[in-house]
């Protein structure tokens, strides 16, 4: 991919073969003695089967949707190669834009040690994603595109760069291309860290609430108001039993728009039991109880629970769930209680907290017991 002119004589490298032996060094994957599966069957394959084979690999096999030039199709590798230790992806397959799309799971990829990925746009694609989820070491290709920039103008220019230039020249870019998003429920703080984040990185905070007023020159509330979908609307103020991070700027009244914007008080809180280190079994009461009665004293707007639920780690849940139907009557403001079926996972896939409503049969039974008054 590169042509050097020397006095009328043409030289041709391969720097992408550079930039990829340089990818696959900087995760720190060794491939001597490993099956490597290359994931397509273009130009940059052929480099990436060279480099594995330069690097040692005992076996090496190209992979394409239709076996052809000899290779193997994703149904043969799921079949008879889930035993492969080192992934090079070096089709299109999740690329922007369709950065959803992934070429295959990992799923059934018990020893896989490694995954090197050419695509650099998004700077992590899926494939990498899916391989960090479990803990398996991956890096997209931005890195090897550098390298091989730096191999080429060394070429062209007669020169030779210090080692270091690569690193130097990947971290800049990263920099400037990477971005930090943050999602979180209203009033969870999301605001107030964007702006503690732009002061430390320098990079500029996009509020898409305050674009969207922007642009529409008019407040959310009032473009709900001309398209008529106010009749329809409930407007919920919803902050969390704990703020994150719990520092007086942060505290929920500070995100408060005022009265006239709201209908009902939500009150979001859950026992996340005790999976992780530092977290503790928490009653119903021990959630809501202070909550409640706080805001109980600042808002007259009915009130209802937006999300909450019982882990099922740590303590015995029918238990829990019982004890809130108890509860909660002592609580008259509270009109609707909305159960989160969902669960969180830790790094590794794994489910760190069940809050499913029927994960658990006793809980379930209780469930059953307690609604049937509300008929």
């Amino acid at each position: 991919n590169t042509v050097v002119n020397r006095d009328g004589k043409l030289y041709g490298y391969n720097t992408d073969l550079y930039g990829l032996t340089r990818l696959i060094r900087r995760i720190g994957l060794d491939l001597s003695g490993k099956k490597v599966l290359v994931l397509g069957t273009g130009g940059t394959s052929r480099t990436a089967s060279y480099a594995a084979e330069k690097l040692g690999a005992r076996v090496v096999y190209r992979v394409s949707r239709t076996s052809r030039e000899g290779s193997l199709s994703y149904e043969d590798v799921l079949r008879d190669h889930t035993d492969a230790e080192i992934i090079l992806n070096t089709t299109p397959c999740g690329m922007f834009p369709r950065p959803a799309e992934q070429p295959l799971s990992l799923e059934s990829f018990t020893r896989l040690e490694g995954v090197a990925d050419a695509i650099y746009n998004p700077l992590r694609s899926r494939l990498v994603l899916d391989a960090r989820s479990r803990g398996i070491p991956a890096e997209g290709g931005l890195f090897m595109l550098v390298a091989q920039a730096v191999r080429a103008s060394e070429l062209f220019l007669n020169t030779s760069y210090p080692d270091d230039l690569t690193d130097q020249i990947y971290d800049r870019i990263l920099r400037r291309k990477e971005n930090l998003v943050l999602i979180g429920m209203p009033g969870s703080g999301k605001s107030a860290v964007g702006k503690i984040l732009t002061e430390a990185t320098g990079k500029p905070l996009a509020d898409t609430d305050l674009l969207i007023v922007e642009k529409a020159g008019k407040p959310i509330s009032e473009i709900f108001r001309e398209e008529g979908a106010l009749p329809n609307t409930i407007w919920v103020f919803n902050p969390n039993e704990r703020a994150f991070p719990n520092y007086t700027w942060n505290h929920a009244l500070s995100y408060y728009p005022g009265d006239e914007y709201v209908d009902v008080i939500g009150l979001t809180g859950y026992n996340t039991g005790s999976y992780y280190s530092g977290e503790t079994w928490r009653s119903f009461k021990k959630i809501y109880d202070a909550f409640y009665w706080q805001y109980d004293a600042w808002f007259s707007q009915p009130f209802m629970i937006t999300e909450f639920a019982c882990s099922n780690y740590g303590g015995d849940k029918a238990a829990w769930v019982r004890d809130m139907f108890l509860q909660i009557p002592n609580y008259s403001r509270i009109k609707v209680a909305i159960w989160w079926d969902g669960r969180d996972l830790d790094s590794k896939g794994n489910i760190a907290r069940s809050y499913f409503i029927d994960d658990n049969p006793a809980a379930v039974a209780v469930f059953r017991e307690f609604l049937q008054r509300y008929k």
